[in-house]
């Protein structure tokens, strides 16, 4: 992965780090039978990339972020 020069680096490197994804996904799961499990990430892309693990395993999530309107935050929400 190589040191990052920069923080916005950093946070896009540890979004990329698909082992690591991995490995929160798997945890986020196993702690979401128990109680109620949130991830929250540096970036958007990030949230979307976990999102979208979650989902391939079957498991229901709930993706927001500021770039949504209002509404369909709302709509998500309720939804869920």
């Amino acid at each position: 992965m190589g040191n990052p020069e920069s923080w916005t680096q950093f946070i896009n490197q540890l979004g990329e780090d698909e082992e690591r994804n991995q490995m929160l996904v798997s945890k986020a799961i196993k702690s979401s039978r128990v109680v109620g499990t949130a991830m929250l990430t540096g970036t958007i892309a990030h949230a979307e990339r976990l999102h979208a693990l979650v989902t391939d395993y079957g498991v229901q999530s709930l993706l927001l972020h500021g770039q949504l309107p209002k509404k369909e935050r709302e709509q998500r929400m309720m939804d869920a």
